[in-house]
Parts: structure tokens; sequence; C-alpha cells
């Protein structure tokens, strides 16, 4: 009996220096089309700058119209914003002439386009240190689309992620109907000038500041939501290896879903060699604490064996501390706990949860004593 597929056009957007990364996409949503297009009755197809002929004419003007009847964009940056399409046009990349034809289409009633992702990839630390006027504009962009609220994105830290973001966004997507769409309206703040984006915070203020200011800086814009502000100081900070630097930084990119880029800053700190010869009590601590959270990041990614073990080593480092460091006992007991229920270990994990109470008796706080 013959299936009927809706075929649903998605452009590909992003600068040239992401070639590995488009190709994931497009094996990613080739994925999607065998094992789950006849249940879902979708098919997606991507298009994208490269596979356009040449010819006479502005390139950008002859890849624009076949954005008009895709139903989707998907758009990617890294450390690199493109070039001008033009010499005296309003846009300063190809990218960026992209993306704002696409929200042209949005907020049209009579256009396809029906929804946008953007997905930037996670940058090194010593690159936002240093960003160069390209990454200037990518952080400058990223910033923009904090503040206005008004369109959601995403990051990336490895193939694996890339993957599963766009995966979650085609599930989403092939559920839509396409029947009636509402033209949706997004405005973005002001873009800054090359003098201003010189002068940001990224690359003057944070420079000058000791590393203490900077983890205050990069809290305080991490609760304000201000996550591309928050990252770059988290990058100054960490400059010097500092340990409870890499400490909230390996907790912000777990928040954030950056797993990979958690579990280096957090192999980075147990790599030092500082910090693994002392035995007082903080150092103790941030070792147990950094352990205990690798070990919740492969609990979560459902690698259970490397959670145990980890979470394992976790709490026989607390335990050794000569000073009770009992509140970083306690959170690497309750975790390693839940990862040996995952592995149906119930017995070993009641036990473990009981010495947690325990010692929660001792210096919990009601809140605590509740966990």
């Amino acid at each position: 009996m013959p299936i009927e597929l809706s075929g649903r056009p998605i452009f590909l957007a992003s600068p040239g220096n992401l070639a590995h990364e488009r190709d994931i996409c497009r094996k990613t949503v080739s994925a999607f089309n065998e094992e789950r297009a006849n249940p879902a009755r979708v098919h997606f197809l991507v298009r994208g700058w490269e596979q356009f002929p040449a010819g006479v004419g502005r390139p950008q003007a002859r890849i624009n119209p076949y954005i008009d009847d895709c139903d989707f964009m998907i758009l990617m940056l890294g450390d690199h914003w493109g070039s001008p399409p033009s010499l005296d046009g309003p846009y300063s990349s190809g990218t960026e002439e992209e993306f704002h034809r696409c929200l042209e289409l949005l907020e049209s009633s009579d256009a396809c386009m029906r929804d946008l992702l953007v997905l930037f990839k996670t940058i090194d630390a010593g690159r936002l240190r240093d960003p160069g006027p390209q990454l200037c504009k990518v952080m400058d962009f990223r910033d923009r689309l904090e503040q206005s609220k008004s369109l959601l994105f995403d990051t990336f830290d490895s193939d694996d992620s890339l993957s599963g973001v766009i995966t979650r966004n085609l599930v989403e997507w092939a559920a839509q109907p396409l029947g009636v769409r509402v033209p949706q309206t997004i405005t973005l703040p002001a873009q800054m000038t090359p003098a201003e984006l010189s002068a940001s915070t990224p690359m003057h203020e944070l420079s000058d500041s000791t590393p203490m200011q900077l983890l205050a800086t990069a809290k305080r814009h991490a609760a304000a939501g201000h996550l591309m502000q928050a990252e770059a100081a988290f990058s100054h900070a960490i400059k010097d290896g500092d340990p409870e630097a890499l400490t909230e930084f390996a907790q912000f990119m777990r928040r954030t879903g950056r797993l990979e880029r958690a579990l280096a800053l957090n192999n980075q700190l147990l790599a030092d060699p500082a910090l693994l010869a002392r035995g007082d009590a903080e150092a103790v601590a941030y070792k147990t604490n950094s352990l205990a959270n690798m070990g919740v990041i492969h609990r979560k990614r459902g690698e259970l064996t490397q959670s145990r073990d980890l979470l394992h080593e976790a709490v026989e480092t607390a335990r050794a501390s000569a000073q009770p460091i009992n509140q970083k006992l306690c959170y690497a007991l309750d975790n390693y706990g839940l990862t040996l229920l995952k592995i149906t270990e119930p017995d070993a994990a009641i036990q473990l949860f009981e010495e947690a109470h325990s010692l929660r008796q001792d210096f919990g706080s009601p809140k605590e004593l509740a966990v």
C-alpha cells in the first residue's frame, strides 16, 4: 500500500567554515527520514548554498529565492561570521542576509517558512579571551538573540550534541500540521558598531579584572540569562587554572547542555598537579566535586559503568579527607546511589542514601534533610 509523505524543505545556513557540521546536519536529517519518515508521514529535504550552480549576478541573490519556499531554516555559527555578500549592501555576511530573509518570511502571512533553529558551536575559552573581529560579530549576534527574548537558540559542543538538538527539532517539526500558519515577528536589539564591538566587555573590561571579579561577573551574567557574556567572563576567569572558576564554569556548561565541554573542564581541574598534590579539605572538595559531576554527566549520557566508577571514586576521595567535607560527600553519595539504582543495585543504593541522610542530621538544613 503506498504511503503519502509530506515533503518539508529545510534551508541550511552557515558560513563556509562549518563544512563538517553541515555534513552532520545532512546525515542527521537523512537518518530521521530513514527511521521515522513513514510513521511521521513527513520527509525533510535539506537545501544549502553549496548545491546551487554558479552563474551571472550576485551569488546571494541567486540563493535567496530557494529560501522562500522552505518550511524551516537551520542556521549554524561557530567562530566565523563570514564575508559581506555585496560591496554596498546592508548585511555583513551571507548568513546574516539569509537570517533576515527568514525573519521576513516568518512575519509574512503568505510565506512557507514556519520555524527557525539557530545553533551556536561552543568556542574554546582561549578563543573567547582573544576573539578577533569575526568571532566578536558572532558573540554580538548571540548576545542580541539572548536580549531579544523572542527567538530561542541552542548550543552544541560535539557531533552527538549537534545531531541530538537537530533530531529533537525534527520531531517537533514533523508533528506540526501544515495548515494555517501564524505569522511571527522577531525583533532584535540594534547591532553593535565596529567601535562598540572593539570596546565590548569580552575584550576590554574583562582582561583587566581579577579572577574573583571575573567569576563574580560570570555568575551575575549567568543569573541574568546573558549566557554569551557569562561564557566570555568564565573564559577569562579560568585563564590561570583557578579551581573555583573551573568548577563554576564546568557546572555552567553542564546546566546549558554542553556536556562534552563540562567533562573537559572537570578533567582540566583534576589534571592540575598543584591541586593533586594538596591534601587540605578545600582541595579534596574540588576534586570530589569534579569527579561527582563527571559521574552525573556520564549518567545523563547513559554511560552507567563510567558513572558508577567516577562516583565511587568521588565518595572514596571525600571519605579519605583529613577534615570532613560532608556536603560534598553527601552530593557524591546521593548521585552514586542514583546511578546504582539505574544499574539495578537497589540495596547498595539504599545504603548510600542512608549514609547521606545520617550525615545531614549533623549539618543539613531542613531542605537538605528532605532530600
